[in-house]
């Protein structure tokens, strides 16, 4: 398997780790285990009595495990296939953030300061370290390679990785929403301003004829997201209990809800970095546009 297959492997996987991470909270399953080491053991075994809060608190253990495990495999088949020093560093970079974010899951079983403030930590840094999987699968294909930068002045790199940014500070306020219970209004004020930042990077997308496939995938998924925020928004209104009795369907559309945000975030990333790759303008171009705007 090549390196960009790989990554795109890893990339799902983590695409899934985030559910699963999202279910503990949605369950209010975060208790059930009261040990932690690094290694997915719970009660001292690893495959304990899958019932109640532990089947979602071992299952995300589980499942982060693996992904632990294929993010060191796919920086070791960096290391010995990628030529580019930049790429192989970024892989070992993603093996330490995968480590950063199981240290940080241990934290906050074992109740080391607050759990709230580290369980927002740990969820927003979930989301970094899916963006950098998602960055070295679009490096290492074959289009990074053989596409040629489009030498013109171009606001487009910039307003991508503003509607990136936008994106990723909704995250911050959604996981201070999950794990406090506040700012539930103020999160879903912000999403009018995520929604105008996404509509303005696809809209100079296809101005410049660029992107058009991720633009439309990053409108499509935004407005899909938008339908899970208002039924999320009256579920938690309508007295959604955290539980593992909880409606089934509910507890999916809250956590979708979630992971769904995360693949916003991704092709927002996505779109980010290949159009930093694509419009790399000269230094030339750039004092020309700079002597157009005076």
């Amino acid at each position: 398997m090549t390196a960009h297959r790989f990554a795109i492997f890893v990339s799902a996987a983590t695409l899934v780790l985030l559910f699963a991470g999202g279910l503990v909270t949605t369950t209010a399953s975060g208790d059930a285990v009261p040990d932690w080491w690094f290694v997915p053991v719970s009660f001292g075994s690893l495959l304990p009595p899958m019932t109640g809060g532990v089947l979602f608190e071992h299952g995300h253990r589980l499942v982060a495990s693996t992904v632990g495990l294929l993010t060191i495999a796919l920086a070791v088949l960096l290391w010995r296939t990628e030529d580019r020093a930049w790429v192989r560093r970024l892989g070992w970079l993603a093996v330490f953030g995968v480590a950063a974010q199981g240290t940080l899951g241990g934290l906050r079983v074992h109740h080391v300061g607050s759990p709230a403030v580290i369980a927002i930590i740990h969820a927003c840094f979930a989301q970094i370290f899916f963006g950098t999987v998602v960055t070295l699968a679009i490096v290492t294909s074959r289009g990074w390679r053989t596409e040629t930068p489009v030498a013109e002045p171009t606001w487009l790199p910039w307003v991508a990785t503003a509607c990136c940014g936008v994106v990723y500070l909704q995250i911050i306020l959604g996981a201070v929403r999950r794990h406090t219970g506040q700012w539930i209004d103020v999160h879903a004020a912000f999403a009018g301003i995520v929604t105008l930042a996404v509509l303005l990077a696809a809209a100079e997308c296809l101005r410049r004829g660029r992107f058009r496939r991720t633009a439309t995938a990053l409108v499509s998924l935004l407005f899909a997201q938008i339908l899970l925020g208002l039924w999320s928004y009256v579920l938690v209104r309508g007295g959604f209990v955290r539980s593992v009795n909880a409606s089934a369907l509910d507890t999916v559309v809250i956590t979708g809800h979630l992971a769904l945000g995360g693949l916003v975030y991704a092709l927002s990333v996505a779109l980010a970095v290949r159009s930093w790759r694509v419009f790399r303008v000269p230094a030339a171009c750039r004092t020309l546009a700079g002597e157009a705007a005076l």
